[in-house]
């Protein structure tokens, strides 16, 4: 059967969604959490028999991710996750620091008591993650709680937007990891993000969201030029 996860959907309201609609949700949220190998093909009958689903609305649900610039389509080759280039990275992650320093200060402006709590155990989720060594359970800890700040300013023209370049982002985070420096600062970069936020600073929450997601693109760039060295043979 079908599973959907409808924590942030393509679409705003999945409740009354065709299946391919909710298939492509459902293969946004599995893109998003590593759960396709780097270089597998989507294949259109592996993913109707994965979901539950005939071969037709896959092939529309790969037509608008491939719209969204998740996934490529080559018609000799078949479908797969779409693999960034560090510049496409740079600029994907440049939308993503104007978006997070934009959400961070409109929550800043009206956060409310539930919403910092919902927010500070994400981010004790995220320590938790960070002080085990639980790569993949920092990464989906920080997908959250970037996530969850989006959810609460109630936007859906940002969710969306962010929903496109972050993922984008984080498969490639997933594919090269963090340098250890990064590593050790993410985690208090989102706790002082979050101390802004409870303390009603718009100016200050907005000024280290932007630089948090600043210090995160950088770290990523150079990860994904190391990867893929100017002058090496592009990948098929």
């Amino acid at each position: 059967m079908l599973e959907v996860r409808n924590e942030f959907p393509i679409a705003a309201d999945d409740s009354d969604l065709t299946v391919y609609s909710k298939l492509t949700n459902a293969l946004c949220q599995d893109i998003l959490a590593g759960r396709f190998d780097a270089d597998a093909r989507l294949k259109v009958r592996d993913l109707a028999a994965r979901y539950g689903v005939s071969p037709s609305p896959v092939r529309e649900a790969l037509q608008v991710l491939n719209g969204l610039g998740l996934v490529e389509i080559d018609p000799n080759k078949g479908a797969r996750v779409r693999h960034l280039s560090p510049a496409e990275v740079d600029q994907a992650c440049q939308i993503n620091q104007a978006l997070e320093s934009f959400a961070a200060r409109v929550l800043a402006e009206s956060a409310s008591p539930h919403q910092i709590r919902v927010l500070r155990e994400i981010d004790a989720r995220h320590q938790r993650a960070y002080r085990d060594g639980d790569i993949d359970g920092l990464v989906d800890a920080g997908r959250d709680f970037h996530f969850t700040i989006y959810r609460f300013i109630r936007n859906p023209f940002v969710t969306r937007t962010a929903i496109i370049h972050t993922t984008l982002a984080f498969v490639n985070r997933r594919e090269v990891g963090f340098s250890r420096a990064r590593l050790d600062a993410i985690c208090a970069e989102h706790t002082e993000i979050l101390d802004a936020i409870e303390a009603r600073d718009p100016e200050r929450a907005a000024r280290l969201a932007f630089e948090h997601a600043r210090s995160c693109t950088d770290d990523l760039v150079d990860r994904v030029t190391r990867r893929n060295p100017p002058g090496a043979p592009a990948e098929d």
